[in-house]
């Protein structure tokens, strides 16, 4: 029998998987959607959406009374209507077509068309008058409609708030008529009552029409310093609000100016007025000459009021015109051209109308050539030369040989250096006239010489060179640093390079060495004879090697499922934790720091997952957005594997850098790892320079097995575990402060200092106390040769 219904159903499945589909069959759907029982026509639409799909596109839309044709089947039938500013829409679901269908909406949205006529004095004000709907009661709301006076709107019949609103250039009023219950045609007027004056100023200087030089100003009645009502030029009205203003008048012609008020002047209707400058004018040109020639752009006429020195009024070079009201001026003329300059005053000159005054200088100059030579031959521009008075000793200016220099005529003198001013030259107290051609020959030149000292090829920063009698080491004639020009006497020299650190010299020696004139170069290499050692927390190395640019820092958050258990009986211990977090990492520094961010827990409690970790975000520069994200996205769910994240966090950091861990978490590792060992290694390797743990809601023998890890710090709630965060990360960015002692095979101390100071010592084994950190480290037996730099940890390097 089971048998027979098996094959029976096999064959019924067989029949469906080979027997081609049935396509679904096309209906005609039609909606009218009428308001109040009229049909709305273009203003109703209906859309087609797949059943229980409100999101999804359209399957079909159309008008009102309009067939569209769509797959038969359950719709969700999306009915609009919308009249002027009148809207309306809702959802009939779940409509199955199945043949052709015409069905009748009622949108029952009762509208009113409103047209308000604004007038001002009785006259339409058009576009100057606006009314806006508003709900009834929210003036602050957003509004429904509005238009222009004699515009109507349609609206949803209901109560409004009505704002009339009226502008014609300058003048403005606005006010409320509220509760207006609006249905149907309704045609309103509102008088806006405010009575307008048309103001036009002629403004004139002289019986003539500044036009845009003159402008009127209006202000409040007795309100000077004000807000401005409108502004306008001579000749151009203004339409305000009739009433008492005063006005201020201004004129600016060029550097002539002028204003003044005119106080409580009525208006009301249309006025034209006229108002007289009374500021002459005059249009100055000033001609600068010196000795009867224009100095054209080295002229310049500075203009003062009479007898004030200290405020100048403008100025234009020799030729230009200026306009300025007329009346007495102090001018002070200035003239320069090289080296020579002159400046006098003129006080009390009269001008108005058109003034056209010459000013000769009176300055008699002198245009001097020097020809700079050594040996009889001419050294060029490369020579300098330079004139200086000869009385007071200060310089008038330099310039190269062979070029014209122009000077105030008078005795200068005339200094002369070659172009490594190795030798120099003098004319003294020359009188220059007129135009010169001057030649100075230079002394005998001097010896130089540039030492660099070396060591393995490389500069040796911190080395000397000093200059020596032949067979002398007592104290130097002459020293510079290493890659410096020094100067003396050609001749026969001991040449001694030496380099001094702790209280250590080295030197190294050229001797009976001769120095003819001119330039010498020589190389000497200082053969290492002294070690240094610097203990840092940025990255070891050779000394001179990039150290870390930054700190890095990495967070472990443990998001296992004890995390979702509440604190406060409120939040969660995840949400508290993700919270304090966020705000930690905001209050880092924006720049200067690397962090990283490593989460376990994640995956589901079931699944057992002890090798679950997840590096969220790689170690980098600091980056806010993408650790503040990261965080907030965790959800808590799996076990605790604390040992297998430190041991990933250990790759995560570079080698040898300035590196701290801090971990945050609620519970013991749950997956038989052993923290206290990972962290150990990690520490003795140099990897992790500071370990910081959070124990959030941690009872006291827990906290005993987690103190191993790093510098431990309970947290019961959100405040505590704040605090923490805020103490642990100034902690973690701050560079480590200690005391690096160098202790010599003898027992005694051979050099001291601070963490990252550079100890200095001759060559050989040490034992090296650190104390940094709370904490005593003793590295045995380092050997120190060459400068070694090397990174804080627990075992040397």
């Amino acid at each position: 029998m089971l048998k027979s219904v098996f094959v029976v159903l096999f064959s019924a499945l067989l029949v469906c998987l080979v027997s081609p589909q049935v396509a679904v069959a096309d209906v005609q759907v039609t909606y009218h959607i009428t308001n109040g029982g009229v049909d709305t026509g273009d203003k109703g639409e209906v859309h087609f959406v797949p059943a229980g799909n409100h999101d999804a596109g359209d399957v079909a839309w159309d008008r009102s009374g309009t067939s569209v044709s769509l797959p038969g089947g359950a719709y969700d039938v999306h009915i609009v209507f919308g009249d002027g500013d009148a809207h309306k829409d809702f959802w009939i679901d779940n409509q199955n077509f199945t043949a052709d269908t015409e069905r009748t909406v009622e949108v029952d949205l009762p509208l009113a068309q409103v047209t308000w006529h604004i007038t001002n004095g009785g006259t339409d004000t058009q576009d100057k008058g606006q009314v806006h709907y508003f709900p009834a009661g929210h003036h602050d709301g957003e509004v429904v409609s509005w238009a222009a006076s004699g515009n109507p709107v349609t609206i949803p019949a209901g109560s409004y708030d009505v704002q009339v609103t009226f502008d014609d250039g300058d003048a403005h009023k606005a006010f409320w008529i509220d509760g207006q219950s609006l249905a149907g045609t309704v045609e309103n007027s509102a008088e806006v009552n405010l009575p307008l004056a048309q103001v036009t100023w002629h403004i004139t200087n002289g019986g003539t029409d500044t036009q845009d030089k003159g402008q009127v100003h209006y202000f409040p009645a007795g309100h000077h310093d004000g807000d401005v009502v409108t502004w306008a030029a001579s000749g151009n009205p203004v339409t305000i609000p009739a009433g008492s203003y005063d006005v201020q008048v201004s004129f600016d012609d060029g550097d002539a100016h002028k204003a003044f008020w005119i106080d409580g002047q009525s208006f009301n209707g249309t006025v034209e007025k006229t108002v007289e400058i009374g500021l002459p004018l005059a249009d100055v040109t000033a001609t600068v000459t010196n000795l009867g020639v224009d100095t054209r752009d080295q002229g310049e006429v500075h203009y003062y009021l009479a007898g004030k020195h200290d405020d100048e009024l403008t100025w234009a070079a020799s030729g230009k015109k200026v306009r300025i009201a007329a009346g007495a001026y102090d001018l002070r003329v200035t003239y320069r051209i090289g080296f020579a300059s002159k400046e006098i005053w003129l006080d009390n000159q009269s001008f108005a109308g058109t003034a056209a005054p010459v000013i000769e200088m009176g300055l008699p100059l002198a245009l001097t050539t020097v020809t700079v030579t050594r040996g009889g031959e001419p050294l060029g521009v490369k020579a300098q030369v330079t004139f200086s008075d000869p009385a007071e000793g200060y310089d008038v200016g330099s310039i190269a040989a062979d070029t014209q220099a122009t000077l105030e005529a008078g005795t200068y003198d005339i200094h002369a250096t070659d172009a490594d001013q190795t030798a120099e030259g003098w004319l003294r107290k020359v009188a220059l006239t007129g135009t010169q051609h001057l030649t100075i020959a230079l002394d005998a030149p001097r010896a130089r010489l540039m030492v660099t000292v070396t060591r393995n090829k490389m500069p040796l920063p911190g080395a000397w060179c000093g200059l020596f009698p032949p067979g002398s080491e007592g104290e130097a004639l002459n020293r510079a640093d290493s890659g410096a020009w020094q100067e003396t006497d050609p001749g026969t020299y001991d040449i001694g390079c030496f380099l001094g650190e702790g209280g250590a010299t080295e030197s190294v020696w050229a001797k009976g060495k001769a120095l003819p004139a001119g330039d010498t170069r020589l190389t000497l290499d200082l053969p290492a004879a002294l070690a240094s050692l610097t203990v840092t927390a940025k990255a070891g190395g050779t000394a001179g090697a990039s150290a870390a640019p930054a700190p890095n820092v990495e967070f472990i958050l443990d998001a296992s499922g004890s995390m979702v258990s509440s604190v406060d009986g409120k939040s969660s211990r995840m949400e508290i934790a993700k919270s304090v977090l966020e705000q930690a990492i905001a209050g880092l520094p924006d720049t200067g720091v690397n962090v990283a961010l490593r989460i376990y827990g994640t995956q589901p409690k079931a699944a057992h997952d002890c090798s679950d970790t997840r590096l969220a975000v790689p170690m980098g520069p600091i980056d806010k957005a993408a650790l503040s994200a990261a965080v907030g996205g965790t959800a808590p769910g799996g076990w605790t594997p604390i040992a297998t994240n430190l041991k990933a966090a250990a790759g995560d950091l570079p080698k040898g850098g300035s590196n701290a861990i801090v971990l945050i978490t609620d519970g013991l590792e749950s997956c038989g790892g052993d923290p206290c060992k990972v962290a150990a290694d990690l520490a003795d390797k140099g990897v992790v320079t500071r370990s910081f743990v959070v124990g959030f809601t941690l009872g006291q023998d827990q906290a005993r097995l987690l103190s191993c890890v790093g510098h431990y710090y309970p947290a019961a709630d959100r405040a505590q575990l704040s605090k923490a965060l805020a103490e642990i990360v100034t902690k973690a960015i701050a560079p480590p402060t200690g005391t690096v002692t160098l202790i010599a095979a003898d027992g005694t101390m051979a050099a001291q200092g601070a963490l990252g100071d550079k100890l200095t010592v001759r060559a050989g084994r040490y034992d090296v106390r650190i104390e940094a950190d709370g904490k005593v480290r003793l590295w045995k037996s380092v050997t120190l040769k060459g400068n070694l730099v090397a990174p804080l940890a627990d075992h040397a390097p």
